[in-house]
């Protein structure tokens, strides 16, 4: 989770020395939005192309498949105790289609009709905005593109789902009108508001690349959409969720991200173009933005559930989309507990690190109950022979972190939200005659800021502890025996 608050004496040390951007702590905001956890998913649609293909995506060629991924959004709802979540790219059903169209038997769609069959005893609500693809025909305006493979008979479209009595809903059309219309392509803005809640949950899916001239308008619109909806119906605040497919930085944001908080830091979204892997911030969840404090208490990236495998025939996927769900906590939420160890996201539960034959870094996941599931790669390679010895957070960003051995440099990787390492921070270097990280001679003023201990082995194989300054502008000061400190056996090491 990222903390919301950082401390000065922090942001002065090792923010500045780690090259990481964080923002002043500001007075809590009142009144405070609805406590409410929100979690935004783009679940890949309907259907697709095969293993190896550009447009493969894992887990919806067939009905078990599409079961599986079900079952995975009411889980991930349980696990992140959600209150609501958005979905883009399902397969459900706008109110109002007809029995047929196009010829085609029309049904409730698959993943609409699941979630409401599982959720809806638990006093979930539900609402549907139709989306029309590309290249379909004009006949699916009313009611989004047909479902295809073997979801057809459903519609497509974006998703809410949310706890409690929807009291109020809306959506519209957020691409501008050009004429001649350069496609068929309908992508919605869609809000609703619940009893009892001051905050309006929304959900829109931006369109992708750099070229299309309604990229800005549409996220003109949106913005429009979203607080005309949160003024209309006497609500304070307002989230909205989606796939924006660009990173929040992009100027074409900044009419969002000037009004609204995002806490969303890491990749959301993994690609393979064919030689190597390729990592996004897509997906956001922005919350109305107060006037002091913040309206944000902690975000996640899950990338437990994301597929982050080389997208290549005969290669098993390890997970369920090519996008990883993102989490939101609104209002005064206490930020959830770290485990130490818990490496690869904040799922509570260690995680081991290990190093493979060719030189690259995995960390296996935990499992809570003393075993392991299947590896992720988190290093490419030059892994070989590298000593990664210790864990915790370095930093006192809230995430764990690696401090490796690698040749003769010691270095610090920071973490984060999406679970993968961040370029590495030099501390120092270790000689030839030496066994251990490293030495009182070589630990330079690099290390001020950083918030742990450092316990390297000496040449005569017992650790001395070296603790950090955390605020002081100095380097790490080793505590010895001559100190009346105790010196750790090697044998404990």
């Amino acid at each position: 989770m990222k903390p919301p608050r950082i401390s000065a004496a922090f942001l002065a040390g090792s923010m500045a020395l780690l090259g990481l951007t964080t923002t002043p702590a500001a007075q809590a905001a009142t009144p405070a939005p609805t406590s409410m956890t929100m979690v935004s998913w783009n679940i890949c649609g309907e259907a697709g192309g095969g293993r190896g293909d550009a447009g493969f995506c894992p887990s919806r060629a067939t009905l078990q498949e599409n079961e599986a991924k079900v079952l995975e959004i009411v889980r991930l709802m349980g696990d992140q105790r959600a209150d609501a979540i958005v979905l883009q790219e399902v397969c459900g059903a706008p109110p109002g289609v007809p029995a047929t169209v196009d010829g085609t038997a029309q049904v409730e769609g698959y993943h609409q009709k699941r979630l409401k069959e599982l959720l809806g005893p638990q006093g979930w609500s539900f609402g549907f905005a139709p989306v029309r693809r590309w290249d379909d025909s004009a006949n699916s305006l009313a009611y989004g593109s047909p479902c295809r493979g073997v979801l057809q008979g459903g519609r497509l479209g974006n998703l809410i789902a949310i706890k409690g009595t929807i009291s109020a809903r809306a959506s519209q059309d957020a691409l501008p009108v050009v004429t001649p219309a350069p496609d068929h392509r309908t992508l919605p803005v869609q809000c609703v508001s619940v009893t009892g809640r001051s905050t309006a949950v929304c959900n829109t899916h931006i369109i992708p690349g750099s070229e299309d001239s309604r990229i800005g308008p549409q996220i003109a619109n949106v913005k429009s959409f979203v607080d005309g909806f949160t003024a209309q119906h006497g609500l304070g605040w307002a989230a909205l969720g989606g796939d924006f497919n660009r990173e929040a930085e992009n100027s074409l944001m900044a009419q969002v991200t000037g009004a609204f908080e995002n806490c969303v830091d890491g990749a959301t979204l993994h690609g393979w173009n064919g030689t190597g892997h390729v990592w996004r911030e897509f997906d956001h969840i922005f919350v109305t933005r107060p006037a002091t404090g913040r309206a944000i208490s902690s975000c996640d990236i899950d990338e437990a559930r994301m597929d982050t495998t080389e997208n290549t025939p005969g290669i098993p996927t390890n997970g369920f989309f090519d996008h990883a769900p993102v989490v939101a906590r609104l209002g005064d939420q206490p930020v959830p507990a770290r485990v130490p160890g818990d490496l690869r996201n904040s799922d509570g539960k260690p995680d081991l690190v290990a190093v493979d034959s060719t030189g690259k870094l995995y960390v296996h996941p935990g499992d809570g109950q003393g075993g392991i599931s299947a590896r992720r790669e988190i290093g490419t390679g030059g892994w070989l022979g590298a000593s990664v010895s210790h864990r915790g957070d370095w930093t006192g960003d809230g995430w764990e972190h690696l401090v490796a051995r690698v040749g003769t440099q010691l270095r610090v990787y920071p973490g984060g939200m999406d679970g993968r390492l961040k370029s590495p921070v030099g501390l120092g270097t270790v000689t030839a005659a030496e066994t251990g990280l490293a030495t009182p001679a070589q630990t330079p003023t690099l290390l001020t800021g950083l918030v742990r201990r450092l316990v390297p082995v000496d040449y005569r194989g017992v650790l001395p502890l070296w603790r950090s300054p955390f605020s002081s502008a100095t380097a790490f000061s080793s505590v010895s025996s001559s100190s009346g400190s105790s010196i750790i056996p090697a044998a404990w090491w």
